[in-house]
């Protein structure tokens, strides 16, 4: 299901308790007192301002990170695995390309490197295929 359809009337009973059973009610009310980023309108019920929801979206990244290294350092506490952070925040290898896959790009790609634009027969892997890590 989508954001959107999830946000219909239809779905609202079904937000509520998923906001009502997923967040202690303790917890809610320490994160309005210490945090102030959201609005209480009702016992289960709250507002995030544009202003707040533009700074997650913008810091997304660093809030994950952040939140994945406590998690992991609460995990290593229960876990007899060492290192948890440190496999959270391992990096992927890219897979070389063989040189006939990287023909086929270069002649897809008009001999056109997508990311500088450049003409050529032969580019390095990430002017072929973008890698998000």
């Amino acid at each position: 299901m989508t954001k959107k359809e999830y946000s219909k009337d239809k779905h609202k009973d079904a937000r509520t308790r998923l906001v009502k059973d997923g967040i202690n009610t303790t917890v809610f009310k320490l994160l309005l007192k210490d945090c102030n980023i959201y609005t209480r309108t009702k016992l289960y019920t709250f507002i995030i301002s544009k202003e707040n929801v533009k700074y997650l979206k913008e810091h997304k990244n660093q809030l994950t990170k952040a939140l994945n290294h406590e998690l992991s350092l609460f995990l290593g506490r229960f876990n007899n695995s060492p290192d948890i952070p440190g496999k959270l925040e391992e990096k992927q290898k890219r897979p070389a390309l063989n040189k006939i896959d990287s023909l086929e790009n270069v002649r897809i790609a008009k001999n056109r490197c997508f990311y500088c634009n450049e003409n050529a027969t032969k580019f390095a892997q990430d002017h072929l295929i973008p890698w998000n890590n």
